[in-house]
């Protein structure tokens, strides 16, 4: 089965993994951030035709923003 490079980022950092298409999508939740060559892709949609000629794949957790209720 073919394997990607994807670059997993979480509170520790970044970890550069060679993972295969059913291995990432177990990865991404759907608080996840999944970015193929740059483009953001929805987690539910990462199958091997979207990754098929991927350069990059990077796993990023989901950023919040926006004002604490305290401020």
């Amino acid at each position: 089965m073919k394997t990607y490079s994807v670059v997993v980022a979480d509170h520790t950092g970044d970890t550069l993994m060679q993972l295969t298409a059913p291995e990432i999508q177990a990865r991404a939740n759907a608080g996840s951030w999944v970015f193929v060559d740059d483009v953001l892709v929805p987690a539910n949609a990462l199958m091997e035709p979207v990754l098929e000629d991927a350069q990059e794949v990077r796993l990023m957790p989901g950023l919040v923003g926006g004002l604490d209720d305290d401020e």
